[in-house]
């Protein structure tokens, strides 16, 4: 237990005075100014206090120089830190968005590459069903080439039995020709002959009769 009637105050003043002396407050320093009154337990909050609420003077006391000179610093020092952090703020934003950027081309990149695969994919389809094609038509074109030699063949020989033929029909007409000739000298003759045939056959008629 600290000895009853030590207060801020007196913490205050005991370290105040210290400081004018040109020393650093300190618990044995302000024990000593007060008599040796007051445990270190009781005068380490009560000095921590004075220190928080005096930091220009603390600061005075520990350099050696003026507290408008140490408190103008550490104006400076507070606004170069607050300068720094908004800098490195400013910094990690700008990377942020130019990190999100990049993402964005680099997500754009490989929509546009699987695209790109999708098209060359369905241009090789596309190449392989054209070839399919073109094989097919190659073997119906050659199928077709070998019926066209056959039936070539087949003309030939057509044409050869058709002229065949129309010898045979030249033949048979000269025949005809010959024989309707014939035909008609043969009815000039027995034309010519009939008043000699119709004579004698009467003759024969008539002595038949008389015999």
């Amino acid at each position: 237990m600290a000895r009853s009637g030590v207060l801020y105050v007196h913490v205050a003043h005991a370290a105040e005075r210290l400081v004018a002396d040109g020393h650093n407050p300190t618990i044995d320093s302000i024990r000593a100014a007060l008599g040796g009154t007051g445990s270190k337990s009781t005068l380490a909050p009560l000095l921590k206090r004075w220190k928080a609420a005096h930091p220009g003077t603390l600061a005075q006391a520990e350099l050696g120089l003026p507290a408008e000179l140490v408190l103008a610093v550490k104006g400076v020092y507070e606004k170069v830190q607050a300068d720094s952090a908004l800098q490195v703020e400013q910094a990690e934003q700008l990377h942020q968005a130019a990190t999100a950027a990049l993402q964005e081309q680099l997500q754009q990149a490989f929509v546009e590459h699987d695209a790109l695969l999708s098209v060359q994919e369905q241009q090789a389809q596309a190449l392989a069903a054209a070839t399919t094609r073109s094989q097919g038509l190659a073997e119906t074109v050659q199928r077709q080439a070998v019926v066209l030699a056959g039936l070539g063949s087949e003309k030939l020989g057509l044409e050869q039995r058709l002229t065949d033929r129309a010898c045979e029909v030249a033949s048979l007409t000269q025949q005809l020709q010959q024989r309707r000739c014939n035909l008609s000298i043969t009815r000039y003759r027995l034309l010519s002959n009939a008043p000699t045939s119709a004579r004698a056959l009467n003759n024969a008629s008539s002595a038949w009769s008389t015999n």
